[in-house]
C-alpha cells in the first residue's frame, strides 16, 4: 500500500543537514577524511545564513545568494561549484527521505555551475608539482611525526587520505621479495571492492619502522606543540595545515618557501616516475583514475610497482 503521508514541512536546515550528516556518517564513514569532511565543509555556509530556514522554503535565490557569500570569501570557482553540487545532493537525499517536496530539488536544479570568465570568483591555481628541495626545507619545521608523514607519502606518492589513515597492520612483508613491504591502505575507490596494493622500498621502511608497533600509523598526540583535544588520526586538512603552519614558521625564522600541498607531492611523484620510468609506471604507482580497476590493480602493474619502489624507495 502506497503511504499517502505528504513530507515533512516544518523540518528546518539545520535539522536536515544533521540528518544528513548522520547519513553521511554511516554511509561514507568517518567525518575526519574523505566525502564526509568534504560534505561538512560543503554545507557549512549554508547552516550558517539559512539553519533556521525551513528545507522546503530555500529557493534557488537562496542558493544564488549563498553562492555569492562564498565568492566574497574568496573561494575558487571549482571550489564553489563543488560545494553547490553537495548541497543539491543533500536535497535530492531529502526528497528520497520524504523530507521535502522534489519540487524544491526541481527548482534548486536549475541554478547552473559557475563557468570560467562568467564570474568574479576567483579560479583555482593550477596544482604544480612541489621539488624535494622545498619539501626538504619545510621538515625542521613542523612537528617530527607530522615531517614523517611528509617523508612516507615523497616516497609512496600516496594521496593524503591513504597516509592519514594508515595502520600498522596494513603493512607486511612482500611474500615475493624480502626487501619490500606491501602496503594496504584505505584508497578513495575502496567502495568499488577494488584494493590497492602499494610496494614499500628499503628508504620508505627506514622511516615507518618507528611507528609500526600497532594502530594509527601517525598518532597526532605523539606532536608535544598539539593543543586541545586531539583525536588518535590527522585529517587530510589537518595534515595539510601542518604544513602550511609549518611553512609560516620557516617565513618567520627567515627561510622562503613556497607555498605546497600534499597533493603536490603526489604530483612530483608523478612527474618524476614518468620521466625515469615512463606512464605505465605512473600509473602503477598512482593508480590512475583512468584505467579500470582490473588495469589498476592487476599482477602486471603489481610487479612494476615492485621495480620502481625497490629503485627509489
Amino acid at each position: 500500500m502506497i503511504s499517502s503521508q505528504s513530507p515533512t514541512e516544518n523540518v528546518r536546515i539545520d535539522e536536515l543537514i544533521e540528518r544528513y550528516l548522520t547519513f553521511c556518517r554511516v554511509y561514507y564513514g568517518d567525518a575526519k577524511r574523505g566525502t564526509t569532511a568534504n560534505i561538512i565543509d560543503s554545507v557549512r555556509e549554508l547552516q550558517s545564513r539559512f539553519g533556521d530556514f525551513s528545507a522546503s522554503s530555500f529557493r534557488p535565490r537562496d542558493l544564488k545568494s549563498l553562492r555569492e557569500t562564498m565568492i566574497e570569501i574568496g573561494l575558487s570557482r571549482t571550489t564553489i561549484n563543488y560545494r553547490v553540487l553537495k548541497i543539491k545532493a543533500m536535497f535530492r537525499w531529502a526528497v528520497s527521505e520524504e523530507f521535502v517536496d522534489v519540487d524544491v530539488l526541481q527548482r534548486l536544479q536549475t541554478v547552473d555551475g559557475l563557468k570560467r570568465g562568467r564570474t568574479t570568483a576567483n579560479e583555482p591555481e593550477r596544482r604544480q608539482p612541489v621539488a624535494w628541495g622545498d619539501v626538504e626545507a619545510t621538515l625542521p619545521f613542523v612537528p617530527e611525526v607530522v615531517a614523517d608523514m611528509i617523508r612516507f607519502q615523497w616516497h609512496t606518492a600516496a594521496r593524503s587520505g591513504s597516509v592519514v589513515t594508515a595502520t600498522a597492520d596494513q603493512f607486511e612483508v612482500d611474500p615475493q621479495n624480502a626487501d619490500l613491504f606491501l602496503w594496504r591502505p584505505r584508497h578513495k575507490t575502496e567502495w568499488t571492492g577494488a584494493e590497492l596494493v602499494i610496494p614499500i622500498g628499503p628508504k620508505c621502511q627506514r622511516v615507518l619502522r618507528p611507528y609500526l608497533g600497532g594502530g594509527p600509523l601517525f598518532d597526532p598526540r605523539k606532536n608535544p606543540m598539539a593543543r586541545g583535544n586531539v583525536g588518535k588520526t590527522y585529517s587530510p586538512a589537518s595534515y595539510r595545515r601542518a604544513i602550511v603552519r609549518g611553512i609560516e614558521n620557516a617565513a618567520l625564522s627567515g627561510v622562503k618557501i613556497p607555498k605546497w600541498s600534499p597533493h603536490a607531492i603526489r604530483h612530483a611523484r608523478g612527474h618524476e616516475i614518468r620521466r625515469t620510468h615512463g606512464i605505465e609506471a605512473v600509473q602503477a604507482i598512482l593508480g590512475h583514475a583512468s584505467l579500470s580497476a582490473s588495469e589498476i590493480y592487476s599482477e602486471r602493474r603489481l610487479n612494476t610497482a615492485r621495480e620502481i619502489a625497490a629503485a627509489i624507495g
